[in-house]
């Protein structure tokens, strides 16, 4: 009899929790909306930015009980990322998945994510160090909301490789090498710092000139490679482990702002469930891929214990500072703190 009249009270006051965040959520966006939000992001259908944007709305639609619906569009679906970016601020969407690169001309401070050698070579390690160090998730997040946006999390997509017709393994194995990269400055001053020579492709190009011998090489994750054939036209692919694809989960600052404090854990929770699934699916990719391409047989796959990436480390330092020079302000005392964090988890 005890037992059940427990079991009956913990019932009880679930169910009344449940309620009061419900008339909370009721009251803080009004009993006669339906509460339909848009999340845009960056990449096609059922990629990982899709998957997690559907995640991540699933997780919230059930924790609010239904109120919180967000309506997931692609990149092709809303516009351009710049314009994403844009609306975001303006408060015509109101969730955004957005990179660093793209906002890069906006808030140069996030652009240290495209530097070389800078976090680990553990992906999971990194992802804590995105959760946890105050630089990111403090100074970071206060540049950022300046701009009228709020980041709720960085998280990654994977690690970057390199793929090339030319075992790299040391930064004189780059010197005249032919690399398409991202238009980011600081991508482009890394390479230039081992020698090679960066060239400004269109992504959809490359294939086809890395198949015609018109460019040497490229970088991406490995899943990535794997999925669009490019090691197809490669003879190597070196497990650098260089930098990582990181992007972050951001919305509107001002929606941000009304929100309770309860419905702000909710969110959390729901951000939290959205990374750790797409992390347990970056990991199954990436060793699905490797197995792939081992099986073709017709790319040799450089481990990362043959790659000098110390040697590596020593040529970024001087972009690293090109960062700072090119930020101004703050930055070099930002880097130094940002520095102090990750070398907590090395």
């Amino acid at each position: 009899m005890r037992k059940a009249v427990i079991c009956m009270i913990i019932v009880f006051v679930s169910l009344f929790q449940g309620c009061l965040f419900e008339e909370k959520l009721i009251d803080e966006y009004g009993a006669e909306t339906n509460n339909n939000f848009i999340m845009v992001h960056e990449e096609p259908l059922n990629s990982l930015q899709d998957l997690y944007c559907k995640r991540f709305a699933k997780a919230l639609y059930e924790k609010t009980r239904g109120i919180i619906e967000i309506e997931v569009l692609t990149v092709g679906q809303f516009g351009n990322n710049k314009n994403s970016l844009y609306e975001l601020q303006k408060g015509n969407i109101d969730f955004a998945i957005v990179s660093p690169g793209t906002t890069g001309e906006i808030i140069p401070f996030g652009q240290f994510f495209n530097l070389h050698f800078l976090f680990t070579d553990d992906l999971a390690t990194n992802q804590i160090i995105l959760d946890e160090s105050k630089v990111i998730n403090r100074q970071l997040v206060e540049i950022y909301e300046s701009f009228d946006v709020r980041p709720l999390n960085f998280w990654t997509e994977g690690f970057m490789y390199w793929s090339n017709n030319k075992k790299i393994t040391e930064p004189d194995d780059f010197i005249d090498v032919k690399v398409r990269t991202m238009p980011s400055p600081l991508i482009i001053k890394s390479y230039e710092a081992y020698g090679a020579i960066p060239q400004g492709l269109s992504f959809h190009k490359v294939f086809r000139q890395l198949q015609l011998g018109n460019i040497d090489g490229q970088e991406n994750p490995l899943w990535y490679i794997e999925q669009i054939e490019l090691h197809l036209v490669q003879n190597y692919i070196m497990d650098s482990r260089h930098a990582m694809y990181v992007t972050s989960t951001m919305i509107n600052k001002k929606l941000y702002d009304k929100m309770s404090v309860d419905n702000k854990i909710l969110l959390r929770e729901a951000v939290e469930e959205a990374t750790a699934y797409i992390n347990s699916i970056i990991v199954e990719k990436d060793n699905q891929a490797k197995e792939k391409i081992l099986d073709e047989g017709s790319t040799i796959i450089i481990p990362i214990e043959d790659i000098d990436r110390e040697a590596f480390k020593i040529k970024a330092e001087s972009v690293i500072q090109l960062y700072i020079d090119m930020v101004g302000g703050d930055s070099a005392r930002f880097m130094d703190a940002l520095r102090e964090d990750i070398n907590k988890y090395k």
